[in-house]
């Protein structure tokens, strides 16, 4: 028999037993147009699973009808939810599933395949890398049910870390071995192979970048020599040196104004012990560009003007003095910033700037930077939700803040109330931010949202010393930040939460000694009855034991302050202070002005002051911007009755 008569019986053949199967699938579904009623599901093959919680899976239900349209499309749906318990490798498929006749109706019968459970995970040959290393957080474990994709997922895990660890022909192979009771047992075989280092990185064709300025840009390092490996290991890895190469291409591009730069590797190279890589780096580096000038381009809300000229952003900016220059995109992310920054300042807190792609003329090494500038609108304050604070009362936060409801808000009101909140020392510093919620946008406004995060809310120091002049002294200090005079505590438990939330400041401190005592108290209140009014007190008592005579002095002072400015930066105070010093035990050899103090001495004086603050704070630096002005006047004696003028 030829070969096409051959190949025609077989086609032929096929066919037939293809409409055959058709027909015996057809069949078993039942007469067209006959409702099917549902009296029985069986899983063939289920052993572990229970066949109970497979039926609360599915929709099908046993005493159900359906059509045969409704039964088939309920079939495939139920399929896809068996899959999705993840604990079956095969469902059906809707052709492999069987009706067949059943106590009046119909049984389904649904083929499955169920997942093995894995018994143990042998990882041999792994030593020189680590096998604790290896075997870290993978998806094959003991007790989880068999996935070969996850086999497949968990070889190439095991596979990436031999080769960060610099096994750079390492190689894994897996096995599965079935057990009785439907389990197995998985095998990862490593192959590490010789341990790769980099002895050298090569560059050719760099002019504008030497190798040293190359390879400091890259986290791909060679072996240090010096200290045989122990800083840098030179471990081999294939994602981070195409970071690598991106990171060269960029900075080529961005601050050596080659647009046309390209950077790839050449050759990976070893020596016959296959332990020592050499890397070659090709650069090809094109004609550098020069910048011919600024494309600005500034889409407005409808209806509305640019908020700046194109004259205006170029001056603000400083951009003119840049034409003529090499084309540098780094020094073009100075002037995007320059110019969010502008916009910013009055208000347009989510404009955005984007660097296009340059316009490079068809002739010459000329580049135009395109800029396009999204103004929006600008951004007033609507809601302002504050998040973090568990003692801090709201109304503390919100009057630090340099903006309120209905208020233009500015990058520099921003970074006052952020100055205004770290000057507090009540919150953790990298957990405290001011950001627009641009999803909350309306003609009304746009909700703010304050995040803080509350840290340390005071100090308790003890202490004891012996000085040559003081003789012995202790201390007890106890300074309490955002105290709150009203918030008692509810139990001896409560007493560490209580006293805090209302921003006032309590500040006591004990300081008995043989020949000198210091006792002090401080309290301040910065908004008095909720108003721009702040109220400071403060007492004392000192004795100083001298060798010729005894000192002792009463103190009393506070202080009434009025700020002028949502801000706070402008303030006057008035206050007044009254002391009374006693001076006795004078021997005959003390000096002159021991003897014309004898006795008491009282002072009592009014001072007045203004103070200008246009500082901001950093948690870290301290003040760190701005001005501070301010000028203090006292008068004490005369028609206040004292000892002293």
């Amino acid at each position: 028999m030829s070969q096409e008569v051959k190949s025609s019986h077989l086609l032929l053949l096929g066919t037939a037993r293809k409409v055959l199967i058709a027909l015996l699938i057809a069949s078993s579904w039942g007469r067209a147009g006959e409702p099917i009623r549902v009296t029985d599901i069986v899983f063939h093959k289920l052993e572990r699973v229970s066949k109970s919680q497979l039926l609360l899976t599915i929709g099908l239900a046993v005493g159900s009808s359906y059509s045969e349209a409704e039964l088939k499309d309920q079939l495939e749906k139920d399929i896809e939810r068996l899959y999705r318990t993840g604990e079956f490798e095969l469902v059906g498929p809707l052709d492999a599933c069987r009706l067949e006749d059943f106590a009046g109706g119909k049984r389904i019968i649904i083929p499955v395949k169920e997942k093995k459970r894995i018994a143990v995970v042998y990882i041999r040959g792994g030593k020189p890398v680590g096998k604790a290393h290896l075997a870290e957080k993978l998806k094959t474990a003991a007790g989880r049910l068999f996935s070969p994709s996850n086999l497949r997922e968990d070889r190439d895990t095991i596979l990436k870390r031999c080769r960060a660890k610099g096994f750079y022909f390492a190689e894994v192979t897996t096995r599965v071995d079935s057990l009785p009771g439907g389990n197995v047992n998985v095998t990862f075989d490593v192959f590490p192979g010789p341990r790769v280092r980099i002895y050298e990185i090569e560059f050719v064709g760099n002019k504008s970048a030497t190798d040293g300025e190359l390879k400091s840009l890259m986290k791909t390092k060679q072996r240090d020599f010096i200290l045989f490996g122990l800083w840098r290991k030179g471990y081999f890895s294939d994602r981070r040196l195409s970071e690598d190469i991106k990171q060269l291409r960029k900075y080529l591009r961005s601050a050596k104004g080659l647009l046309d730069a390209t950077v790839g590797v050449e050759d990976i190279s070893f020596d016959d012990s296959r332990e020592r890589m050499k890397i070659k780096i090709r650069v090809e580096e094109g004609k550098p560009y020069t910048l011919k000038g600024f494309d600005i381009r500034t889409q407005s809300a409808p209806g509305r003007k640019p908020r700046f000229s194109v004259s205006e952003v170029l001056e603000k900016t400083e951009a003119a003095p840049l034409i003529g220059e090499r084309y540098r995109t780094t020094e073009l992310e100075k002037i995007q910033n320059r110019i969010m920054d502008m916009y910013r300042e009055v208000g347009y807190l989510n404009c955005r700037v984007r660097i296009e792609e340059p316009r490079v003329e068809l002739e010459g090494t000329e580049a135009t930077a395109v800029l396009e500038i999204v103004e929006r609108e600008p951004v007033y304050a609507r809601r302002i939700n504050i998040r973090g604070n568990t003692k801090t009362k709201d109304e503390v936060i919100r009057r630090e803040l340099a903006f309120k409801p209905g208020d233009l808000v500015t990058l520099r009101k921003i970074h006052k109330s952020m100055s205004n909140l770290y000057r507090l020392q009540y919150f953790q510093p990298d957990r405290l931010d001011i950001r627009p919620v641009e999803s909350t946008a309306s003609p009304e406004g746009t909700d703010f949202q304050v995040d803080v995060e509350e840290g340390a809310r005071g100090q308790l120091l003890f202490g004891m010393g012996v000085t040559n002049d003081l003789g012995i002294i202790g201390s007890f200090v106890l300074r309490k930040n955002n105290f709150d005079i009203a918030d008692l505590p509810e139990s001896f438990w409560d007493i560490p939460d209580a006293f805090t939330g209302a921003g006032q400041t309590l500040g006591i401190e004990l300081a008995p000694g043989t020949r000198y005592s210091r006792y002090r108290a401080f309290f301040h209140e910065p908004y008095l009855l909720g108003h721009w009014y702040g109220l400071t007190l403060s007492g004392g008592r000192d004795i100083s034991g001298r060798d010729e005579w005894l000192e002792k002095e009463w103190k009393f002072a506070f202080r009434l302050s009025r700020y002028f400015s949502q801000e706070r930066d402008i303030s006057v105070y008035g206050g007044y202070r009254y002391n009374v010093i006693e001076m006795t035990d004078i021997e005959p050899d003390a000096p002159q002005d021991a003897w014309d103090s004898k006795g008491t001495t009282r002072v009592s004086a009014l001072s007045t002051g203004f103070n200008l603050d246009k500082t901001l704070f950093d948690p870290y630096s301290g003040p760190y911007s701005g001005v501070r002005f301010w000028i203090d006047y006292e008068y004490g004696g005369g028609f206040l009755d004292a000892d002293v003028d």
